[in-house]
């Protein structure tokens, strides 16, 4: 795989394997013909956002987008997951080329894809002909693996050591000596540094990577801070597993949530929420008194606040349900916290792991899970 992505990096331009569609309003933005896609050109049209639609206007996109989907005969899936879950379910090859005009595509590099998010008309092109320029690009190779800590210390620790190297044009290729990230911890890991301003990112085999993850600098903070949490959100792309699900309800069982605070849960997929379901995950997240939401939503679409609101989240986006008001603090383990992300401006966006986030659901202050029994 190592020699294939390189080999594409080197070139000028790269046939991509397909193209993922599945934000209706991007693809508005294209006025995107059938007739206009390059033949044999591989397209999946799996919408995953601002499911269900909030407003006629993007209601009408995606019924644009789903007529698309049917004249060129491309698979199709609405609203069944995160399309970053769904294609590396299905299997996508390693060292295989897509494109989206979304971000999350990066989260593919988990299976050594190499995902690129494109604007508009670079997307369009890549559609019309085929191919994407990569001649812009420069890969850069980090070794990392976990030494006894959590997913979300390794990507702080290599966001500091590494902050020189994060470039618009920089494809970060990671490197997993040891095998010692599991896809969920690799998924993560994607998403979260991909927000950084780099092109992309991947897991690549390499021998000697250009840097490495210096483990043994943990950055801890001695300071206490009491932050009263209004808003607790876990799920979409960095918090639907079934895994976090499970940690959320255990920490839950026996318990409820904290008065005040609001406690909003969705799968990944509906093949996660079903199972959590099984496996009686939700009814025991319903009975502490959280809500459980349908796959795919998201924040900055179903868990808004308003200013002066901290919120704890584990996604990235938010446009319709439970927005947060003025003063407000949301919690969560997604990828993106800036300001407006989640409601209102004058609200705060705080992000932890899930064990963090379910814990300060039921303290309603921001809590280490150590400290509730």
């Amino acid at each position: 795989m190592e020699h294939i992505i390189l080999e594409n990096l080197q070139s000028k331009q790269c046939t991509v394997d397909a193209v993922v569609l599945n934000d209706a309003v991007i693809f508005e933005e294209m006025s995107m013909n059938a007739s206009s896609v390059k033949s044999r050109l591989t397209v999946y049209v799996w919408q995953d956002k601002i499911i269900s639609p909030n407003s006629p206007e993007v209601s009408t996109a995606q019924q644009n987008l789903t007529k698309f989907a049917s004249e060129i005969g491309e698979q199709y899936s609405y609203g069944t997951g995160m399309a970053t879950h769904e294609l590396l379910a299905k299997g996508i090859l390693q060292g295989s080329v897509l494109v989206s005009g979304d971000t999350d595509v990066s989260v593919l590099g988990a299976a050594g894809v190499l995902g690129l998010p494109l604007q508009v008309q670079p997307l369009k092109e890549v559609l019309e002909t085929g191919v994407v320029d990569l001649n812009q690009y420069e890969l850069i190779t980090v070794g990392v693996q976990l030494g006894g800590l959590d997913v979300y210390t390794i990507a702080q620790l290599l966001k500091h050591q590494l902050s020189a190297q994060l470039k618009e044009n920089a494809i970060i290729g990671l490197v997993d000596p040891t095998q010692s990230l599991t896809m969920r911890d690799r998924m993560m890991l994607c998403s979260w540094v991909k927000q950084w301003n780099v092109a992309s990112i991947l897991f690549i085999d390499v021998k000697q990577p250009d840097y490495t993850v210096d483990t043994s600098e943990v950055l801890q903070k001695n300071e206490t801070v009491e932050l009263p949490v209004a808003a607790v959100f876990i799920g979409g792309t960095c918090g639907g597993f079934l895994e976090d699900i499970e940690v959320v309800a255990n920490a839950l069982e026996g318990k409820h949530v904290a008065k005040g605070t609001r406690l909003s849960v969705s799968p990944a997929t509906a093949d996660i929420y079903i199972e959590a379901a099984n496996k009686g995950y939700i009814s025991t997240i319903i009975d502490a008194g959280g809500l459980v939401l349908n796959q795919c939503a998201s924040p900055d679409v179903q868990a808004r606040i308003g200013s002066g609101e901290l919120m704890i989240s584990s996604f990235c986006e938010g446009r319709t349900m439970a927005l947060m008001g003025p003063g407000e603090i949301m919690l969560g383990t997604n990828n993106r916290n800036f300001l407006g992300r989640y409601g209102s401006a004058e609200a705060q966006a705080y992000l932890s792991s899930p064990a963090v986030a379910a814990a300060s659901a039921i303290t309603g202050y921001l809590t280490h899970p150590n400290q509730v029994v």
